[in-house]
């Protein structure tokens, strides 16, 4: 995720006065300094500084325990000085040149964070979609797009967390960006924050207003993206002249709502078969089945897989048994399968957030 700056709250010392040196000279004194919580200075532990001059970068310095840092061998010139930790908003100042013992006091504030889902027109987790925001009020106008423009990537469960957000007015909206797009060695932001012609843009945006510390939960977006299109078909080709079956049925969520484009396979050792995929409506149908026993799975990225029959993946699951010839779909009198998948995986949900994940659950339709 890219990160806003601010000015560092900073108090100076100079221990021993500024020594005048040559450009391109090292310092004659590291400079040393302390990293605190701006509202109760308590010191900041493992924060991250990096001091660069120019386009030269040094190597990234830890804190100590004590939010102590150090930085050896930095050049005469004048350099910036950039701290960062997690849940603080990343700062940034100034060191003029040819100052020796520098002691420095950064004070880093808290920084805001906007979380949520984004979901697809189906109600399926989009992953690697972008959520972006602008900070538009408290002077965001007037900053540089570095301060005033932030974005970051869904994951597998179409979570996403914005943090360390400086307190402001923002604009958030979640986007595609179509692969068309994407040429070799263009950054992500040029197209964000460019013309959104192109992009592929949730319908609907979030303005709100966070303060130092705020924790924005909740924040989902739909995405419209092109309309899945899945493989159809056989699912196997039949011997000619041989009498077979086919088992029909449909895919949903907990809530009911059909899932596109998951997939159903035989996972039975006898038979194989490849998958096949469900339409938008959450239909499939598994054809060329000669008679026998089949067990049938369901999958789909961001739920949880169970074969059907299955409450829990401990659970025994429940074969799917064809006549000769037999057609099981929906209307029949004990019905086709229709798998059922409820909820969604998550192994790791965040401590200060409800996780509600059941696992999946075929069923009778």
């Amino acid at each position: 995720m890219r990160t806003l700056t601010i000015g560092l709250l900073i108090s100076l010392a100079v221990a021993h006065g500024v020594l005048p040196q040559d450009a391109g000279t090292t310092r004659s004194q590291p400079i040393r300094g302390r990293v605190v919580d701006a509202r109760d200075n308590v010191p900041l532990r493992r924060a991250r500084v990096v001091a660069s001059s120019g386009d030269r970068q040094m190597d990234a310095v830890f804190t100590d325990d004590e939010g102590r840092f150090s930085v050896a061998n930095a050049p005469a010139d004048a350099l910036t000085l950039r701290t960062s930790k997690a849940g603080y908003v990343t700062g940034l100042v100034t060191v003029s040149a040819g100052n020796a013992d520098t002691q420095l006091r950064l004070a880093l504030a808290r920084g805001a964070a906007v979380m949520g889902r984004v979901v697809d027109a189906f109600g399926a987790p989009v992953s690697g979609a972008y959520v972006t925001g602008r900070l538009t009020g408290a002077g965001g106008e007037r900053m540089p797009a570095t301060s005033s423009q932030f974005f970051t990537q869904t994951d597998r469960l179409g979570e996403y967390r914005l943090g360390s957000l400086l307190a402001g007015r923002y604009e958030i909206t979640a986007v595609q960006i179509p692969p068309a797009l994407r040429p070799p060695g263009v950054r992500p932001e040029d197209l964000l924050f460019g013309p959104p012609g192109s992009l592929d843009a949730a319908g609907e945006r979030s303005t709100m207003v966070l303060l130092t510390g705020d924790e924005a939960r909740g924040i989902d977006f739909t995405t419209p993206g092109p309309v899945e299109t899945c493989p159809t078909g056989l699912s196997r080709l039949p011997a000619d002249g041989a009498a077979v079956g086919a088992i029909v049925g449909r895919v949903m969520d907990a809530s009911g709502e059909p899932i596109a484009c998951a997939a159903v396979r035989i996972v039975t050792p006898e038979t194989s078969t490849p998958a096949v995929f469900t339409n938008r409506l959450g239909r499939y149908s598994l054809d060329g089945l000669p008679a026998g026993s089949f067990v049938l799975e369901a999958r789909k990225l961001g739920y949880i897989t169970l074969l059907y029959g299955q409450r829990h993946p401990s659970d025994t699951a429940l074969p799917v048994t064809l006549r000769e010839g037999e057609q099981r779909t929906r209307d029949d009198a004990d019905q086709a399968l229709t798998s059922r998948i409820d909820g969604r995986s998550n192994p790791r949900p965040p401590a200060d957030r409800t996780s509600s994940a059941t696992p999946a659950r075929p069923h009778n339709a």
